[in-house]
């Protein structure tokens, strides 16, 4: 489970650990890899690590003290495990096997059911933003489903912050008029 983020002076590689203890070291320009890949794997990586410090020591709450109490009846003499982190990583270590090739038990209490009702309100918003043009897409997906900044997105596209402001200025008006 990673706690740290990568220093910023190491950031112009991205060196990824396997379980077995081996590494790969991706570099831009080599087998198609790109600094735009580069930087998009060290946010993933800072987002696991915000993730995981701020579940690691998270208390146990009022509601969840019943449940851990019959757990503990029903499996005297075992430790109740930690609360799990959304991390493969974390999962993959905490045995300290190999997962196996079936991988579902991992999602089996966060996954949606395919029958389960999706708000009509969130398949609206996805039915507006798969029709938006793909120069407003891309902004919408990097600044709000990404969380990047403005201005790294207005450097990265090579346009003016105050485009990138414009822009979802323009995507807010198309989402609210959607929903009209």
């Amino acid at each position: 489970m990673k706690t740290r983020k990568t220093r910023t002076d190491a950031r112009g590689t991205f060196t990824y650990k396997f379980a077995d203890g081996t590494s790969v070291v991706l570099t831009p320009g080599v087998d198609g890899v790109t600094e735009a890949d580069i930087a998009m794997l060290h946010r993933m990586d800072d987002r696991e690590v915000e993730n995981n410090v701020k579940q690691s020591r998270s208390p146990i709450e009022d509601w969840e003290k019943p449940i851990i109490a019959e757990w503990k009846e029903q499996n005297p003499g075992e430790i109740f495990p930690p609360k799990y982190h959304a991390s493969l990583d974390y999962f993959d270590s905490a045995n300290g096997e190999d997962m196996d090739s079936d991988q579902s038990h991992l999602f089996a209490d966060c996954a949606v059911e395919m029958d389960e009702a999706v708000p009509e309100d969130v398949v609206r918003l996805r039915e507006i933003v798969d029709k938006l043009p793909e120069k407003l897409a891309v902004i919408y997906r990097r600044v709000m489903i990404e969380g990047e900044s403005t201005a790294k997105v207005a450097k990265d596209l090579e346009i003016e912050k105050k485009t990138v402001y414009n822009r979802m200025n323009k995507i807010r008006q198309i989402i609210r008029h959607g929903f009209l």
